[in-house]
């Protein structure tokens, strides 16, 4: 074979693994980032409904104020409410009850903050 047989093969068969982990590294790239956002929007949702919570809490403290347990209940669906509103508003949802709906669906948060 001549040498420039040689580099010809060896560009067929390069160019094509460099695409191909070019584009695994792309598709890895946009993972990594998406999974950050996802994480920092829900740990943001988290701390907002704990602020709630923590405000409804010293509330019933300083008014000497204690629920019963339907209000309790109540309170309990006031911070999901709060939960939902804030991961909604923080993917750009919150103008849609359906998409809100799926939200609720794909995310059990009453089983993480119960």
């Amino acid at each position: 074979m001549k040498p420039l047989s040689l580099v010809l093969l060896f560009l067929i068969i390069a160019i094509p693994l460099v695409f191909v982990h070019d584009a695994r590294q792309d598709s890895y790239d946009r993972s990594v980032t998406l999974h950050k956002q996802y994480e920092d929007d829900f740990q943001a949702a988290v701390d907002d409904a704990g602020a709630y919570l923590a405000r409804m809490e010293s509330q019933q403290t300083t008014t000497a104020v204690r629920y019963h347990e339907q209000k309790q209940l109540n309170l309990d669906m006031d911070m999901l409410h709060v939960f939902y509103q804030n991961l909604a508003l923080k993917f750009g949802i919150e103008n849609n009850p359906v998409a809100i709906q799926n939200l609720k669906i794909h995310m059990p948060a009453m089983v993480l903050l119960r």
